[in-house]
């Protein structure tokens, strides 16, 4: 048995109650969700008193815009919070990564043909503060020049360390800011009423880079904007046990390239094409130097997440020449592309440079797996394997599946059975298909559960929040135990595989054991091995 899969066996001989929180307790873990986004935007500018992370939390939008509706905004985002920690309570997620990521101005500067047909200013903001679930004044606020990406992170994270320890409005629960694994070891272990919350940021751009202040620094003082990020990282890793920082999001923000993530209407109304698929850049350089240094504080994991292609090969090259294969790769919420090899994306320009082919809408149209590139290549899933890293499967459809799979899904019954399935197969063609391309059985150890609740993401009709996820536990090990009893037949006409590829691919672990290992013991691995 190789080193690195030792290490497993000898942490549950040093810590035994490593072993036993796994076999003698029944725990769900979420290692991307945004629990503190609609409370602190809802709550914006009223202070740290006013704010719940426990309750339901309906968005603040009076007057909205017609074409919002028809734009799908109002069937497709949740009007009320998904991961509210009693929702969570009730779906047993004893740990949760808690996302902070402030909402990027750019979602507010509304493209010309948008200001043609929105021509309600006040509409418009409006249609924003229930697309992001954020009061009237923060729309406004971030139209202004002078909005500060860094100060929000800190406020998003003062809220959820001030309220730590709170205790839920039935007296039933309580949730603790963890700093380390032993800590959450033993909430797994001994607290069975308390919540694990696990402090990350999602976006580059919550160090304070991105805005108009840093893009002028850039142009003008390049090194002004490399020390300014060094000094905030410092600030974040004295001051709050963060786990991980995803160094891109929707928008440009100085640090790296990230992905296109919106369809061909959204893209109408908002323009993220800026800085779109290219690599990392010198500020981000420094940024992950930082972020992973244990001389200013405890290492930090970068969260490949919405990073361009570009860029994350980059940082792969970079953990290979710098730090020797010796950092596990995080990649928080997404899927897998089913594409082989990462470098088919790229072709020579008629000016000799290697170009990323942009992703369009028509490379989904005949695929079962969603073939953008904010989903993992198979050469990708290798290195993050290699790494003995985490890979987080979200609960979003349009981002798992390409239209074979979207397109059977909406022929379904909304809440029906039958829609179980479609979701149900959808979620598990990821994870096998990860499977499939390590070709052993230890790729079952990377893969976990990265729901994304409250992204502004259009959850799963049947798995609407964070309230659902024992029974999405459960349906996951009923689902893998009728495919295996051969009670549910699956051919590749409409699938990625059939009943035999499913069961060779299980190698011999129960449906009951593969629900467990996504749901919550691969987390808690990764966790002992890198907090």
């Amino acid at each position: 048995m190789p080193l690195k899969y030792s290490l497993f066996a000898l942490i549950v001989l040093i810590f035994p109650h490593y072993g036993s929180a796994q076999r003698g307790v029944e725990f769900n873990a979420d290692i991307h969700a945004h629990i503190s986004l609609k409370p602190y935007n809802r709550g914006y500018g009223e202070g740290l008193l006013t704010a719940d992370l426990w309750n339901e939390h309906s968005v603040l939008a009076p007057k909205v815009s017609g074409m919002s509706r028809l734009m799908g905004v109002y069937n497709k985002v949740p009007s009320l919070s998904c991961s509210n920690l009693n929702n969570m309570a009730k779906g047993n997620v004893r740990l949760v990564f808690a996302s902070v990521c402030p909402i990027q101005r750019e979602f507010t500067q509304n493209r010309f043909v948008s200001k043609l047909i929105m021509w309600n200013r006040l509409q418009w903001k409006a249609t924003l503060a229930f697309f992001s679930g954020a009061n009237l004044t923060k729309i406004k606020d971030l139209q202004n020049d002078d909005v500060d990406y860094f100060k929000e992170t800190l406020n998003e994270l003062n809220l959820i360390a001030h309220l730590s320890d709170s205790i839920s409005p039935d007296g039933r629960y309580q949730y603790k800011v963890v700093h380390n694994f032993e800590e959450v070891k033993q909430i797994i272990a001994y607290e069975p009423n308390s919540i694990a919350v696990v402090l990350n940021i999602e976006g580059g751009h919550g160090i304070g880079t991105g805005i108009p202040s840093t893009l002028k620094m850039q142009k003008d003082n390049p090194e002004a904007l490399n020390l300014l990020v060094s000094k905030n990282i410092s600030t974040l890793k004295q001051n709050y046990s963060l786990f991980s920082i995803g160094l891109a999001n929707h928008f440009w923000n100085q640090l790296c390239g990230q992905t296109r993530t919106n369809n061909r209407v959204m893209s109408t109304f908002i323009n993220e094409s800026e800085g779109q698929n290219v690599g990392i850049t010198p500020a981000g350089y420094v940024a992950i130097s930082e972020l992973l240094s244990t001389e200013n504080g405890h290492r930090v994991l970068i969260d490949v997440k919405h990073m361009s292609l570009q860029s994350r090969l980059d940082y792969y090259d970079l953990l290979k020449t710098k730090y020797n294969n010796s950092v596990p790769i995080l990649y928080s919420h997404g899927g897998v592309s089913g594409i082989s090899s990462s470098l088919n994306e790229f072709r020579i320009n008629k000016k000799g440079e290697e170009k990323f082919l942009k992703d369009k809408m028509k490379d989904n149209k005949k695929s079962y797996l969603h073939q953008w590139s904010f989903n993992l290549y198979d050469d990708e899933i290798r290195i993050i394997h290699q790494s003995r890293g985490l890979i987080g499967i979200m609960l979003e459809d349009t981002r798992l599946g390409g239209q074979e799979a979207i397109g059977t899904i909406k022929k379904t019954v909304v809440g029906s059975q039958q829609q179980k399935d479609e979701y149900l197969k959808l979620f598990l063609a990821n994870a096998f298909h990860i499977v499939k391309t390590i070709g052993d059985k230890s790729a079952w150890d990377i893969i976990a559960l990265g729901s994304d609740f409250d992204g502004a993401i259009n959850p799963m009709n049947t798995y609407q929040d964070a309230s659902r996820i024992t029974e999405f536990r459960k349906d996951m090990a009923d689902f893998l135990t009728r495919v295996k009893s051969l009670q549910l037949v699956l051919d590749e006409r409409n699938y990625i595989m059939n009943n035999a590829e499913i069961i060779a691919l299980l190698y011999d672990y129960s449906p009951y054991q593969i629900a467990e290992k996504i749901m919550s013991k691969n987390t808690f691995r990764f966790m002992s091995e890198n907090f």
